[in-house]
Formats: structure tokens, sequence, C-alpha cells
């Protein structure tokens, strides 16, 4: 695969008309708060470190060379996603014809990665201008605007993970340091995306929680009781454990 490939579009168009897609506002709000804070918090420490990285860079340097392109490495999954996020909430923003087309086009992970190279020197410049823009497309009613203006929250946010992991890399002054930060840093690269779903599937907890730790029976007049539903239930330990 060497370029754009276009396959079928399920379910776009139908007898109702064609789709669209309108923010979800509170979702937004709290993705695109966390991630210009977690933006700030990386860029801080970028920055605050500077004097144990002057100090602690020479110490281990062939270890801390190795987990932080491991760091790479592992953020490069994250790299690749916030970036069609961000492609696609920009073709929502353009309109319906270009969204369509976006969710047709399948790109080589390769040549995403090479527009994120690219895009992390152009999205940061056009930020504050983005966000001077809010208030008119705000007085325009241009909804979809705020997903685009997320959108570049998060790429930015996932891009300094990498300038973050290197800092805290370099900087320590331990090795079991070294692999502990480098953990922190993966983990630090999805904690926003987690807090939303973790809101939005706040209702299924109750359910879940049912199915995990109670069994639910029927139960007629003598007092005898039956599975309710024994094709669909949850697996029990007890059936794996005892049989």
């Amino acid at each position: 695969m060497t370029g754009d490939e276009e396959t079928p579009l399920t379910a776009a168009e139908d007898h109702r008309g064609p789709i669209h897609y309108f923010p979800r506002t509170e979702e937004l709000y709290i993705k695109g708060g966390l991630a210009f804070v977690f933006s700030g918090v990386s860029i801080f420490v970028c920055f605050y470190a500077q004097p144990d990285l002057d100090a602690w860079m020479p110490y281990e340097t062939e270890w801390k060379t190795f987990m932080f392109a491991l760091c790479v490495f592992l953020t490069l999954p994250n790299i690749y996603q916030t970036s069609l996020v961000l492609f696609t909430f920009r073709a929502v923003w353009w309109g319906h014809e270009s969204i369509q087309q976006e969710l047709k086009v399948r790109r080589p992970i390769w040549l995403v990665l090479v527009y994120a190279v690219i895009l992390s020197f152009i999205v940061p410049v056009a930020l504050p201008f983005a966000c001077l823009y809010l208030p008119i497309a705000w007085c325009k009613g241009d909804k979809q605007y705020i997903l685009f203006l997320v959108g570049m929250l998060d790429f930015i946010q996932t891009i300094v993970l990498v300038p973050l992991g290197y800092v805290v890399v370099f900087s320590a002054d331990a090795t079991e340091d070294v692999f502990l930060k480098t953990v922190v840093v993966q983990v630090f690269a999805t904690l926003d995306d987690e807090f939303v779903l973790d809101l939005i599937s706040g209702p299924k907890v109750k359910q879940e929680a049912l199915e995990t730790y109670c069994e639910e029976v029927y139960t007629d007049k003598a007092g005898n009781t039956t599975v309710a539903n024994p094709l669909e239930r949850t697996k029990a330990l007890a059936d794996f454990a005892y049989g």
C-alpha cells in the first residue's frame, strides 16, 4: 500500500437523507480542558526539569537511550490515533462531503506518521490563532468548529509526550527511575480519554456489577430458583473452579 486508498462507506446515506455529525459539547469541553491542562503540565515539566537533565544526562546513557527509544515507540500508536482524530474532526468542520470522503480514506500507518511529523510544527503555531477564532465561530453558530479545536489540543497533548519522555528519562538519577518514568509517560498519554469514557460508561456500572457479582434467578411460590438467562449469563468463578 503506497498511498491513500478508498474503500466503500457503509450506511453513509439512507432514505432519511445524508448523515451529519454534531458535537457533544459536554464531552468535548471535558476532553479539551484536560488536553489543555495535560499539555501545559508536560511543557512545564520539560522546562522545570532542565537542571536535573543537565546534571544526570551523562549517567547510564546507554540505558536511558534504550528506554527513551522504547518510550517513543510505544507513543507511536497514540500519535497515529490522534492524527486520525484530527483529520476526522477537521473533516466534520468542513462539511458533509468532506467527512464522507475522510471516512472512505484508508491511509498507510507510515504516511499518517509522516503527516504527524509535519503537523507537529504547524499545529502549535496555528493553535493560538484557532483559539482566537473560537468566539467568531461561536457567534456564527459554527458548532462543529469546537471539534477541530479539541482535535488540535489532543494532537498537541500527544506530541509533547516525546520531549516529555526525553526529559524525564534522561533526568532520572537511578536505574529503576528510568523504567518507572517511561511507564508514567505512557499512562499519562491516555488519562483524558479514560476520564471521559469512565463518565460516559457510568450508568453501565450498575448492570456490570450485577452481572459480575450477582446471579439473576427466578423464584417460584414454592421457593425453587432457576437461572433467569442460562444461555446469556456471565460465567461465574464457581463454574470454572468446580465444573
